[in-house]
């Protein structure tokens, strides 16, 4: 277990670390940062790759350039490739966002960005049976959202599209896949000044 100083960090500036791979030789970390390149105000999401003891052996490297975005989930591809989902605001306007990424060099593949569900939030990611499965929340009017849960194949084309709780407060959270091939979700829906647990 490791205990701090030990514990690794790359600067005292707004560094946030979201998703993780684990790999034979070392772990992938996914997240956000202000701290590169130096100077920056707005997030910027970033792939790094360390050793089994936390030291960083590969470029710390920012995935975007122009705008502010927030990648939160990675997963392994059945090629082994990288997938990475989170969420890019461009003109104020958040949308689900999903990259694939060469798990060599970690350079972009395919992005998609789900622009016909505007307003969007991805919260969670998984790949099973050669499908994509991303978990998000869309406001859709005022302080009105939904939860949307997304299929793609592995080109990152929709598949499927469904949303639950149209005229409520719904936020879905996190999600899992059941036994009899169903899929659970968690979040939350606000009630007049209280927020409930939700499981659908």
């Amino acid at each position: 277990i490791w205990q701090p100083p030990n514990a690794i960090g790359f600067s005292i500036d707004n560094d946030i670390g979201h998703g993780v791979h684990v790999e034979n030789d070392g772990y992938v970390i996914v997240g956000n940062t202000k701290s590169r390149p130096v100077g920056s105000t707005q997030y910027r999401s970033f792939i790094i790759k360390t050793n089994l003891y936390g030291s960083i052996n590969s470029e710390f490297k920012t995935l975007f350039e122009t705008e502010i975005d927030y990648m939160n989930f990675i997963r392994v591809l059945p090629d082994n490739n990288y997938l990475v989902s989170g969420t890019i605001v461009s003109d104020n306007i958040p949308n689900i966002y999903l990259l694939k990424l060469n798990y060599q060099n970690r350079e972009i593949i395919w992005e998609k960005s789900f622009t016909d569900l505007q307003d969007s939030y991805c919260t969670g990611l998984e790949v099973e049976n050669n499908e994509i499965l991303i978990l998000g929340t869309r406001r859709t009017s005022g302080s009105a959202s939904n939860i949307v849960f997304i299929k793609t194949d592995l080109d990152g084309n929709i598949l499927k599209l469904s949303e639950y709780g149209l005229s409520g407060q719904m936020e879905g959270l996190g999600f899992d896949i059941t036994d009899d091939n169903g899929y659970i979700f968690t979040g939350s829906n606000t009630t007049g000044d209280n927020s409930v647990i939700t499981l659908i």
